[in-house]
């Protein structure tokens, strides 16, 4: 039977979008699910949101007036056409055609491909297997660290006769947790461990200059894992896994342990400011206070409490720097919204739109790239991340990631309206680069 959309959905075929979907809204209401216990409801309402899709979403509905299926071509057929010969050389012909067909171009083939062992987003294939094996949505610090060791990128790490006893004062200063002993890992990566351990407590004065060099490759290779574990999660809907990600992410850009408290930890990314000084600052009335609540003070309030830790007048002038150049963000509209439709219903496809603006920015101006002093090179981008998650405890979280250097920024991504009525959401700005800073939103829509 052809699929006929505009039969399914009861409506003419000059009907307009705003009939089409108040027909669909009527049958979804009739045969949601959550709206009735007819055995053949569900069926009913996955082709009523089948054929609405299919007159109203740009593919679906491209798809289905070139195939007449709204999800594209379902079966494609080749032939090859081989000319006519003569009797006397067919069986010639038939064992030519086997030699340099079936067997010479799939030899050819891989002959020009190699060993092909870096995927498209220049991961190993051991690491991609790794991250399918290993990706979970309840993933710890503890949990990346081991996935991370496991990789095929940590084992390109060089291991030399005369580590051991380099690394052995630098493994007795940084001690922490972890899934697998230091015994039980290969060579590369209890070095790598050892390593990991030193840049994320800001250690690197331990290391020698061999050894500083072997980490720089490590972080690099690092970031490109954490990118690939970033976006398995997404498309896998491992929603808490995201976030986790991205603040192990900018843990390793800014060399900063993910187990300690993100206030006072989010202060170690202030020139000059360590651990102590940053206790410190943090007594009294500031017991509680972080990064932000450094960069909201006045110039001259902020320039007094921290000379009294001993800051120089040059020290004051990289803080103010850093404060000039850190981001600054306020949330200024955030909002749902369906292209030339006033009101939002059930399979619409919606746009969530957030626009921020950096309030340390003047008109026309842009931001640079992050101040990360313990990250090898000085080209980080300064990236965002918006994660969306609707208050139905079943919904998945939708991500979105922008580099926008200018001063107002506006990250907006689609997605399908799964349940009735009135829809409560919340969304949080996430800097892939900066701890700390990060701002949360609601927003709701009919």
């Amino acid at each position: 039977q052809n699929f006929d959309p505009y039969d399914i959905l009861g409506v003419g075929r000059s009907s307009k979008v705003a009939d089409v979907k108040r027909a669909y809204r009527k049958l979804a209401l009739k045969y949601h699910p959550d709206k009735t216990t007819d055995t053949e409801a569900p069926a009913k309402f996955l082709l009523a949101t089948k054929a609405y899709e299919a007159l109203t979403d740009p593919v679906s509905k491209r798809n289905f007036a070139l195939y007449g299926n709204p999800d594209g071509p379902v079966r494609v057929e080749m032939s090859i056409a081989l000319p006519s010969v003569s009797k006397e050389h067919q069986g010639l012909f038939l064992v030519s055609f086997v030699i340099i067909f079936i067997v010479g171009v799939p030899l050819s083939l891989l002959c020009c491909m190699g060993n092909r062992d870096v995927c498209a987003n220049g991961l190993h294939r051991d690491t991609m297997d790794v991250l399918e094996q290993s990706l979970k949505d309840s993933m710890d610090a503890t949990a990346i660290c081991d996935v991370l060791l496991r990789t095929a990128e940590t084992a390109a790490c060089i291991v030399n006769p005369s580590d051991e006893q380099d690394l052995a004062a630098v493994r007795e200063a940084c001690s922490g947790k972890s899934k697998t002993s230091q015994t039980q890992r290969p060579p590369a990566a209890a070095k790598a461990e050892i390593l990991l351990r030193a840049h994320l407590q800001r250690r690197h004065d331990l290391l020698s200059e061999a050894l500083l060099s072997d980490l720089k490759g490590l972080l690099t290779r690092w970031r490109l894992v954490l990118r690939g574990m970033v976006e398995a999660s997404v498309q896998g809907g491992l929603g808490d896994a995201v976030e986790t990600l991205i603040d192990f992410q900018r843990c390793l850009v800014q060399g900063l342990d993910p187990a300690m408290p993100i206030g006072p930890t989010s202060m170690l990314q202030v020139p000059h400011l360590d651990s102590e000084r940053v206790n410190l600052w943090r007594k009294g009335s500031r017991k509680s206070a972080g990064l932000q609540d450094l960069i909201a003070l006045p110039a001259s309030e902020r320039q007094s409490s921290l000379e009294k830790l001993g800051l120089s007048a040059d020290d004051l002038m990289d803080v103010e720097e850093f404060v000039a150049a850190a981001p600054s963000l306020r949330i200024v509209d955030a909002s749902v919204y369906v292209d030339g439709e006033k009101e939002i219903c059930l399979g619409d496809l919606a746009t969530i739109r957030v626009k921020l603006e950096r309030t340390n920015l003047r008109e026309g101006e842009a931001a640079g790239s992050v101040h990360a002093p313990l990250w090898p090179s000085a080209d980080v981008p300064e990236a965002w991340w918006i994660l969306y998650k609707s208050r139905k405890s079943s919904s998945r979280m939708m991500c979105s990631r922008v580099i926008d250097p200018h001063r107002d920024i506006v990250i907006q991504f689609r997605f399908r309206v799964a349940t009735l009525g009135r829809n409560f959401g919340t969304f949080r700005v996430m800097s892939e680069a900066y701890m700390g800073l990060d701002l949360e939103g609601k927003v709701s829509f009919d």
